[in-house]
């Protein structure tokens, strides 16, 4: 019965997974073009750009998303952001020796990554508020996805040839978007579409009576309202209009409350452990033992990265949001701090990323000789292994709460006059913050070293818990006009 609603889910999210294989993408290009014999010299500050370029240009396509959808509907954007993400995986295979044709597709990459928020916008408007939360955490799972795929396809396959693999999947999601039907509530809201065509769309998207009933009363009210002329939910269509919508408290209570979210998500690490994986883990011991290396460490996390989000897909179905974040944030809080203890107890204060002939590499190396011939070997009190555990632990934590449900509360809190350009509005602000935090990592390693790293981590994942515990509702259960209701009595 639900199927449609399913479907057109799934589809419209599909972009998602490139924004995850771009995650995890600079993880094993960085590791690759270091060691590149046509790179002649690779440095920590162009590992830094790679990583987080991707991540600075997501405000540009995050602050034009919003008109752009609320123009031109739901359906087209959702084609139209995969376009720049073929151009720039065309770029990066036909990349040689200089490593600006990566920068730019790097760039184009992070432009559909802040424009893919269409996808949650348009579930959030299609689904019923019964499945709406399993339907939502399909972002993440396929932001998990994406992880997996470069995680994988990474320790077997060369990054051009990866390259190919990654544009094909871009143009299956730009090319099945023609399947799916546009959001009736943009019809409703933004359009003078007939109330035939709208019906006729509530329709094929809600095929038992019961979900038709209740979905064709909420989209009607609009519709009417619309005929009336006193459509206060399309009221953005003008400045002014736009402005007393985001001056309402039902807008921007929550819009306030995404912010606080998104600055302890972004801040709290978890990112950044899956934006370096192959450099982090062979920082903390690159040979496991028993033929498990780092790219085999960078593997498993994107398996457990995976199952983590399928896990909190089912759970959203049946707890609420915050017990989830909670419990998230404090499990990262306690993996994050015992990741940092390990990590000083074994000395281990920074992570290398350049080639082998780099000049800073070299003296590093020479030092390390030095001490051996002098005698004087590091101690090691911990086994690397329970680093990686801790590490593995922090993250897959993080895939439980944090990274997935600030996502799919961007779909829920914001009332859909604003949610188009109040979710672009989000993203593009996360970016900021994760550009940010992304790369600085490197330099901040060396200034403050890579245990206190981690137990900055935990104490961000603390006030996590204390801004859920006191000042973030719980949405589970609730549709549009309930959530609205309760921020415009607060």
């Amino acid at each position: 019965d639900v199927w449609p609603q399913i479907l057109a889910s799934i589809i419209s999210l599909s972009t998602v997974i490139q924004v995850g294989i771009n995650m995890a993408y600079s993880g094993v290009l960085i590791p690759q073009l270091a060691n590149d014999p046509n790179i002649k010299e690779f440095t920590k500050d162009q590992a830094s750009w790679i990583a987080s370029l991707v991540v600075i240009a997501q405000p540009i396509g995050a602050f034009f998303v919003g008109p752009i959808m609320d123009y031109i509907g739901r359906k087209k954007t959702t084609i139209i952001t995969n376009i720049p993400i073929v151009v720039g995986w065309i770029m990066i295979y036909f990349t040689k020796q200089s490593l600006w044709p990566i920068y730019v597709a790097r760039i184009l990459s992070g432009i559909s990554a802040g424009m893919s928020t269409v996808g949650v916008v348009y579930t959030a408007e299609i689904s019923h508020a019964q499945f709406r939360p399993m339907l939502l955490s399909l972002n993440s799972v396929n932001v998990a996805l994406g992880i997996l795929i470069a995680t994988i396809l990474g320790v077997y396959i060369e990054w051009h040839t990866a390259a190919i693999f990654y544009g094909s999947l871009a143009l299956i999601s730009l090319i099945l978007p023609f399947l799916i039907p546009e959001s009736p509530y943009w019809l409703a809201n933004f359009t003078d579409a007939s109330t035939k065509r709208i019906k006729s769309q509530v329709e094929y998207l809600n095929r038992t009576k019961w979900l038709f009933d209740e979905e064709w009363a909420v989209i009607q009210g609009l519709v009417d309202e619309r005929k009336k002329g006193v459509n206060q939910e399309g009221s953005t269509s003008n400045a002014l209009g736009f402005i007393r919508s985001f001056c309402e408290k039902s807008s921007y209570l929550p819009l306030l409350l995404l912010v606080i979210l998104f600055f302890l998500q972004q801040t709290s690490g978890t990112y950044v452990v899956i934006f370096y994986t192959v450099n982090i883990f062979k920082s903390i011991g690159g040979d496991f033992g028993m033929g498990f290396d780092e790219y085999s460490a960078t593997t498993t996390l994107g398996v457990l990265r995976f199952i983590m989000s399928l896990i909190s897909a089912v759970l959203s179905k049946k707890v609420g949001r915050r017990i989830l974040l909670i419990i998230s944030s404090l499990g990262m809080a306690l993996s994050a701090i015992a990741t940092g203890i390990f990590l000083k107890l074994n000395n281990i204060s920074t992570i290398p990323f350049e080639s082998e002939n780099s000049t800073s590499l070299l003296m590093q190396s020479e030092n390390a000789t030095v001490i051996r011939e002098n005698g004087v070997n590091p101690v090691i009190p911990i086994d690397s292994w329970w680093i990686l555990i801790s590490v593995l632990f922090f993250v897959c934590a993080g895939a439980l709460g944090q990274m997935v449900i600030p996502w799919t509360m961007i779909g829920e809190l914001l009332p859909t006059k604003v949610r188009a350009s109040g979710s672009g509005l989000v993203v593009a602000y996360s970016s900021i913050i994760l550009f940010v935090v992304i790369k600085t990592f490197p330099f901040i390693t060396d200034f403050i070293t890579l245990p206190f790293v981690f137990i900055l981590y935990s104490v961000m994942s603390i006030f996590a818990i204390i801004f859920i515990y006191f000042y973030l509702p719980e949405t589970f259960g609730k549709n549009f006009a309930e959530i609205a209701k309760y921020f415009e009595k607060s």
